[in-house]
C-alpha cells in the first residue's frame, strides 16, 4: 500500500482547545492577521469536500489533557461524524489511550513500551562515554543487583534522571526508593540553580524551600509586569 499525500497537516494541542476543531485551528495555527473571510472561507470549502478530506491529517496531541468543554467536539472527529474522511492521529497517556480505544474504532494503534533492559544499558554506556565509561559500567552492575533500580530503567526519562544523579553523587545511590526520589529532586533543583546562576542551599530541605520561594518571586514579577 502507498502512503497518502497530505496537503494540510494540523497539529493541535488538546490542552489548549477551547471549542471545536475549527476554532482550535484558528487559535493555535493561523496568524492573527489572516483574512478570515477570504483565505479561511476557501479552506472551509476545501475541507467540506469529501474528496479533499482525504488529503488532510489532523493530529490531536494529548487527549488526556483535553478540557471537558471540548470533549464532545473531539469525539465527533474520533467517531467520524465530522470530517469523516480526514486522517486523524491521536496521542494519549496509557490509561486514556485504553479508554479511547474501547470507545472509538481506530485502524491502527501503537503503544510505547519503553526501553528493554539491553537498550537501557546501551543508553547508560552512551551517556558515560569516553573517560567516564567505567562509571557507566558501575551503574549497569548496580542496576543488575537492585530490583528497585531495574523497575525505573524502562522509562527513558527516569533513566536519564538516574544517570544524572549517579553522576552528581559520584556513584553513590540511596538504598531506598523514597531516598532516591528525594536525591533526584535535589539534583534537579541544584542544576536549576546552576542554570540560573543562583547559589544552592546545602541541605535538600532548604533547597526545596529556596526553590518554592524563587518560584513565588518569579510569579509575582510576571504578574506585576
Amino acid at each position: 500500500s502507498t502512503f497518502p499525500v497530505f496537503e494540510f497537516v494540523f497539529l493541535l494541542k488538546c490542552r489548549d482547545m477551547d471549542g471545536d476543531i475549527v476554532d482550535a485551528v484558528i487559535e493555535q495555527l493561523l496568524p492573527e492577521d489572516i483574512e478570515k473571510r477570504t483565505d479561511w472561507d476557501v479552506f472551509l470549502n476545501f475541507i467540506e469536500d469529501f474528496d479533499n478530506q482525504k488529503r488532510v491529517l489532523i493530529i490531536l496531541d494529548g487527549l488526556d489533557e483535553l478540557p471537558e468543554k471540548s470533549r464532545h467536539h473531539v469525539n465527533k472527529i474520533l467517531d467520524r461524524k465530522k470530517f469523516p474522511f480526514c486522517y486523524v492521529l491521536a496521542t494519549a497517556r496509557k490509561g486514556k489511550g485504553i479508554e479511547v480505544r474501547g470507545q472509538f474504532e481506530f485502524d491502527v494503534c501503537f503503544q510505547i513500551e519503553g526501553f528493554s533492559e539491553d537498550m537501557s544499558f546501551e543508553y547508560i554506556r552512551k551517556h558515560f562515554k569516553g573517560s567516564e565509561a567505567s562509571k557507566g559500567e558501575r551503574l549497569v552492575e548496580l542496576i543488575k543487583e537492585r530490583l528497585d533500580l531495574k523497575e525505573l530503567i524502562h522509562n527513558p526519562l527516569n533513566l536519564l534522571l538516574l544517570c544524572a544523579v549517579f553522576e552528581d553523587c559520584e556513584g553513590n545511590l540511596p538504598s531506598s526508593r523514597s531516598q532516591l526520589y528525594q536525591t533526584i529532586l535535589g539534583c534537579l533543583l541544584r542544576r536549576n540553580c546552576a542554570r540560573h546562576k543562583l547559589k544552592a542551599a546545602a541541605k535538600d530541605a532548604d533547597l526545596e524551600k529556596q526553590d518554592r520561594k524563587s518560584t513565588r518571586l518569579n510569579s509575582s514579577h510576571i504578574t506585576i509586569s
